[in-house]
């Protein structure tokens, strides 16, 4: 008896079924572009993969040089660009591993105050 093999249409068909998001809707995403003044896309990239939450796992960002996209739910969208400003200010440093280092204390240290900070009216 001979193996079975599949077709080329059913291992197609495998691939494009892994990537439905089953968990939430296209329509559960926005994209948007920001360009930046001062710093590398790919400099803050990995800093906002670990300073904003992910809850869906569909976050994509991608940049180039000082412009920076960015598809996520809406509040996720808010949070990052949120954070952005705060990130992106010009640096004397010349060492880009120092340079990114300092994007993780300033990032780090405005979310630390914006913790202590009072949250809305508790009445």
């Amino acid at each position: 008896m001979r193996d079975w093999v599949p077709s080329r249409h059913f291992i197609w068909l495998c691939v494009f079924a892994c990537a439905i998001p089953w968990g939430a809707s296209a329509s559960d995403l926005v994209t948007r572009s920001y360009q930046l003044k001062f710093v590398d896309a790919n400099d803050i990239i990995p800093i906002l993969n670990f300073s904003v939450a992910n809850p869906t796992g569909k976050r994509i960002l991608a940049g180039h040089e000082k412009h920076l996209v960015v598809t996520d739910a809406m509040e996720q969208q808010e949070a990052i660009a949120e954070l952005l400003p705060v990130m992106d200010q010009p640096s004397k440093e010349t060492d880009p591993k120092r340079a990114q280092m300092m994007i993780v204390v300033r990032t780090s240290r405005y979310l630390q105050q914006k913790k202590k900070a009072p949250q809305g009216n508790p009445c």
